[in-house]
C-alpha cells in the first residue's frame, strides 16, 4: 500500500539487526492497518490515459549515513500505477544533486513504462515529470553546469539523453502538491490526508461490502437454478434413453420367442410326417 511504503521501507533497512524501537515501529504500522482494513486505491473507469510522474527526495534524510531518499510515483490519468522509495547509493552534497538523482530514477521508470505501453498500441512522448526543485530542472535542461555536476555518476545523466530525445520533459511543481513527498519523509496528519486523497486512496465502506455479499448470494442462487435445470434436462434425457433401450430389448425378446416357436413347430411337423 502506498500510504505505508515509507514506514515499511525504513523498517526494512534494519531487518538484519532489529532493535526494540524497530519492533515498536512495526507494531504501529500494524495498528494503522487494523484501523483502516478496507482502505485502498480507486481506479475510475472514466479517467483519461495521460502518463505523468512525480519525483522527490529527502536530502540527508538518513541519520546514520546522511544519505538521501529518492521517491517517485507514476500515474495513468487519475490511476496510481507505480510508486518507488529507495535510499540513494551515494551521499549527495546538495539538494539539487539529491533531486537530480531522484528525477533520473523516475525517468528510468517512465521510459520502461513507455516501452510496456507500446505493446498495447499506446505511444507516449514528452511524458511530464513533475519536480519541486528548479536547480535540478535547470541541470537537466542545460548541461553547461559542469562544475556543479562533474562529481555525479555517469549513469545519473541518463535523464539528459531522454530529455534531448523528447521522451520526457520536466516541469516545476509546488512542494505541497508533489504526490511523491509522501514516500520521502514523515509528514503531518493534515498533509498525509491531502496526499492520500491525491493518490486516489479511499475507504471502501460497509455499504460496498454489503453490495459485494449481495452479489455473491445472487450468483450462488442463479448457479443453483442453472444446476437444477441441467440436472432435470439430464434426467429427462436419461429417461428417454432408458425407455428406448427397454423398447429395443422387448423387440429382441419378441423376435427370439417367435423364432423359438417356429423352431418347435417345425420339429412337431416333422414328427407328424414320420
Amino acid at each position: 500500500r502506498p500510504d505505508i511504503m515509507f514506514a515499511v521501507c525504513n523498517c526494512a533497512r534494519y531487518q538484519a539487526n532489529p532493535k526494540q524501537s524497530h519492533l515498536s515501529a512495526v507494531k504501529r504500522i500494524f495498528r494503522y492497518l487494523k484501523g483502516r482494513p478496507r482502505f485502498g486505491l480507486w481506479y475510475p473507469r472514466d479517467s483519461n490515459f495521460d502518463l505523468f510522474a512525480f519525483s522527490d527526495s529527502n536530502f540527508g534524510g538518513t541519520d546514520h549515513d546522511r544519505k538521501s531518499t529518492s521517491a517517485g510515483c507514476q500515474f495513468l490519468g487519475d490511476r496510481l500505477i507505480s510508486w518507488q522509495c529507495k535510499k540513494q547509493q551515494t551521499v549527495a552534497i546538495s539538494t539539487a544533486e539529491a533531486e537530480y538523482v531522484a528525477a533520473s530514477a523516475a525517468c528510468s521508470q517512465v521510459v520502461w513504462m513507455q516501452h510496456q505501453l507500446q505493446d498495447y498500441g499506446l505511444t507516449y512522448l514528452n511524458t511530464t515529470i513533475y519536480c519541486d526543485n528548479d536547480a535540478a530542472i535547470q541541470i537537466v535542461k542545460n548541461p553547461v553546469f559542469h562544475s556543479k555536476t562533474k562529481h555525479i555518476d555517469i549513469k545519473v545523466h541518463f535523464i539528459r539523453d531522454c530529455f534531448d530525445r523528447g521522451l520526457i520533459k520536466l516541469e516545476q511543481i509546488d512542494t505541497d502538491a508533489n504526490a511523491a513527498d509522501l514516500f520521502t519523509k514523515p509528514v503531518s496528519i493534515s498533509k498525509f490526508q491531502v496526499l492520500v486523497n491525491f493518490l486516489k486512496m479511499i475507504r471502501f465502506s460497509d455499504w460496498a461490502r454489503f453490495v459485494g455479499k449481495f452479489v455473491h448470494k445472487v450468483f450462488i442462487f442463479y448457479y443453483f437454478i442453472l444446476f437444477s435445470l441441467c440436472t432435470n434436462l439430464g434426467g429427462e434425457k436419461y429417461k428417454n434413453i432408458k425407455k428406448n433401450n427397454t423398447k429395443t430389448l422387448e423387440k429382441e425378446k419378441n423376435t427370439k420367442t417367435s423364432e423359438k416357436e417356429k423352431k418347435y413347430k417345425n420339429i412337431e411337423d416333422n414328427r407328424e410326417m414320420k
